[in-house]
């Protein structure tokens, strides 16, 4: 049984915190200590890099957690493992890492120290009730993988119907459960179905008899299990796939004694030949044609109008290369020929967006007085048009703060890089002269 939790960390104090956790006594010099998206020798300097480079060095600068075993419980190297695994499921794909195993007491225990500023996005991390209860789950089925002990809990009925009504109103989850859906009904055995929800955007992390799914539009990683019911736990859906699969078995043609084996081969290549996916070729010709007619496909009722079922990575496609658009025709217009003008573009309209809503607020505070019915509906026509401006001028303001996100983005980047490479070619340095000795 491994009990977790996290806590912030103030201004002033992640170094602190590195250094208690990185400790050689408590962690047999270092051994158990693991960085993921950092190396754990200079993690400090690569996690204010993301914080300068990103502008945020304020207020929650980091997080600190654990996850302590039962005495006896689990072996250095086995928690370390579960750690490690732990730490990469929860934040690997967008925040930096320190895992740090201390075995200097009686009941070993695992330490995070997590960067609070996104390498990836520049986007801070938010500690909340369901990320506890995220982090003590995945925890557990962990545990319980490597055969240790968890807390049972007794299922609220009313905590379950919540799951499911949210599940069933959700479009974001009603997408992943079509998509999953789709991946089964299109798969001829598991392997497919892995392979069609990698086209559609997904990544599988398979435990063996549980799994997970994430992608760009989560969060965190979610269990279809846990989600969408036991028709869409890993069992069900390899059973789900056979009855799919064997669905000709039952036909009159079997009874005739014809040859099972080539019945299934015939199944499987009416499949593949009615059911395949669309080349690229096909998709980009559709996207050409749409586009030509004027037809918005960031929309997502018109992606109804294309008639093969797009994935999410060609979705966010598409909504990128209508961002890129609009970022050039803005750099045309107002004539940006430098980092220096986009800012001074972006105060301006900063500023003209302030005053907009300021006006917006001032007429929509003199429509709850009582005044006349005719200054009143004056009033909301007002309200509309300046409603227009501020979404044009916050388009404005957003486009120059993703081209300022991504000068920053590919600074961090780069300085990034280069104290990795100055760490690595260190470490060789001392490897080598030990090997001469």
């Amino acid at each position: 049984m491994a009990v977790t939790d996290l806590s912030p960390i103030k201004t002033g104090k992640i170094k602190s915190v590195i250094d208690y956790d990185m400790n050689p006594l408590k962690t047999k010099d270092k051994l158990y200590v693991s960085g993921i998206n950092c190396i754990p020798d200079i993690a400090y300097d690569e996690m204010m890099i993301v914080k300068n480079g990103y502008g945020k060095t304020d207020r929650i600068i980091g997080f600190h957690g654990y996850q302590s075993f039962e005495t006896g419980e689990v072996s250095p190297e086995i928690a370390h493992e579960i750690g490690v695994k732990l730490a990469q499921e929860l934040w690997g794909d967008r925040f930096q890492v320190i895992v740090s195993t201390h075995i200097n007491t009686d009941n070993i225990h695992n330490h995070f120290c997590l960067n609070s500023v996104s390498f990836k996005d520049g986007k801070k991390y938010y500690w909340n009730k369901a990320e506890k209860f995220n982090m003590r789950k995945a925890s557990d089925i962990l545990c319980s993988d490597y055969g240790l002990s968890v807390l049972n809990e007794r299922n609220s009925n009313r905590t379950n119907a919540f799951a499911d009504k949210y599940a069933n109103s959700n479009k974001t989850l009603i997408e992943i459960k079509q998509d999953i859906d789709y991946a089964i009904y299109m798969s001829n055995n598991y392997n497919d179905f892995r392979m069609y929800m990698k086209n559609m955007g997904y990544k599988l992390i398979d435990y063996g008899v549980k799994f997970s799914i994430s992608c760009e539009f989560l969060k965190r990683n979610i269990r279809p299990e846990r989600r969408f019911g036991k028709d869409y736990s890993l069992e069900r859906i390899r059973q789900r796939i056979r009855e799919e699969k064997g669905i000709l078995y039952n036909s009159s043609y079997l009874k005739s004694g014809v040859n099972k084996h080539f019945v299934s081969k015939v199944y499987k290549d009416y499949k593949y030949k009615n059911k395949r996916e669309p080349s690229l070729f096909e998709i980009l010709f559709e996207f050409i044609i749409f586009v030509t007619m004027g037809i918005d496909l960031t929309k997502k009722g018109n992606f109804k109008a294309i008639k093969h079922k797009l994935s999410k990575d060609q979705k966010k496609a598409v909504k990128i290369m209508e961002k890129y658009s609009d970022e050039n025709k803005m750099i045309a217009q107002y004539k940006i020929i430098s980092f220096e003008d986009l800012e001074s573009i972006k105060e301006t309209k900063q500023a003209e967006l302030s005053k907009l809503k300021s006006e917006r607020e001032e007429l929509q505070r003199e429509n709850r007085k009582n005044i006349p019915e005719e200054k009143k509906n004056e009033n909301i026509n007002l309200i509309e048009k300046l409603s227009v401006d501020i979404k044009e001028v916050g388009r404005l303001v957003y486009l120059c703060n993703d081209m300022l996100f991504v000068r920053n983005k590919i600074k961090v980047e780069r300085e990034l890089y280069l104290i990795q490479k100055d760490e690595i070619e260190k470490q060789n340095k001392e490897k080598n002269r030990k090997y001469e000795r």
